[in-house]
C-alpha cells in the first residue's frame, strides 16, 4: 500500500512547491530586483528633472541594497542622494547622506571613495558658507592623497583649500565695510557677498589657480 501512495505523495509534493514560488512571485520581487529597479526609476526621474521622485526612488534603492548586505552599491546610492540634495540646494540632508557613505568606503576600506567623499564634504560645506569644516575636511583629503601619492587629488586638495581662503577672506572684510558704513555701501556690498557665495568651489579655484600663475609666472 505505501509503494502505490509513494506516487500521489510525490505529485502532491511537486504541486506545493509550484503553489509556493507561485505566492513568492505575487508577494512581490526579490530585494535585488526591486534595488535596480528603484535605481533605474531615480534614473529616469533625473532625466526629467523631478528630483523629489528621484530622491524618493533613490531612497528606496539604499534601503533594499543594505538589506542584501550590498554596502558597496548602498554606498554609491547614498552618494546619487547626496548629490541630488545638493543640486537642490538643501545642504544639510547632502552632509548627512556624505557623511553615510563616508562611514561605508571606511568600513569597506576603499580609500579611493574615501577620498572623493572627504572632497565632497568639503565642496558642501564651502558653498554652505562653514569654511572651518571645509578646510578640516579638505584637510583630511589631503592627508589622505598625500598617503597614496594621488598628484591630481592632492593639487586639487590644494586649489580648494586656496579658493576656501579666499572666499573667506572675502566674506569677513566685505562682512566688515558693510557692517561700518552701512546704507546703500551696506547693500551693495551684501550683493557682491551673494555673488561670491553663488561661485562654486571649481570656479573659485580656477581664479586662485590663475592669481597664483599671474603673481609667480607660473607655467
Amino acid at each position: 500500500m505505501m509503494t502505490r501512495r509513494w506516487p500521489a505523495l510525490l505529485v502532491t509534493l511537486c504541486i506545493a512547491g509550484l503553489c509556493i514560488g507561485g505566492l513568492g512571485c505575487v508577494v512581490g520581487p526579490r530585494p535585488v530586483e526591486s534595488a535596480v529597479s528603484f535605481e533605474r526609476s531615480a534614473e529616469a526621474a533625473l532625466a526629467r528633472g523631478d528630483t523629489k521622485a528621484a530622491l524618493e526612488a533613490y531612497q528606496q534603492a539604499a534601503e533594499h541594497w543594505r538589506a542584501v548586505g550590498e554596502h558597496a552599491i548602498y554606498g554609491a546610492t547614498l552618494d546619487s542622494i547626496a548629490r541630488v540634495h545638493k543640486d537642490r540646494g538643501e545642504f544639510d540632508e547632502a552632509v548627512t547622506a556624505w557623511e553615510q557613505a563616508l562611514s561605508v568606503a571606511k568600513h569597506l576600506k576603499d580609500t579611493t571613495t574615501v577620498l572623493r567623499i572627504l572632497s565632497n564634504l568639503g565642496v558642501v560645506h564651502s558653498a554652505w558658507g562653514r569654511y572651518e569644516a571645509a578646510l578640516t575636511y579638505y584637510e583630511e583629503s589631503l592627508a589622505l592623497a598625500e598617503t597614496l601619492k594621488h598628484e591630481p587629488s592632492v593639487a586639487r586638495v590644494h586649489n580648494n583649500i586656496g579658493a576656501v581662503i579666499v572666499q573667506g577672506i572675502l566674506g569677513v572684510t566685505i562682512g566688515l565695510l558693510a557692517g561700518y558704513r552701512g546704507g546703500w555701501i551696506d547693500a551693495f556690498l551684501m550683493r557682491l557677498a551673494d555673488i561670491q557665495l553663488s561661485l562654486s568651489t571649481l570656479m573659485m579655484a580656477i581664479i586662485v589657480l590663475a592669481l597664483f600663475n599671474a603673481a609667480f609666472d607660473a607655467n
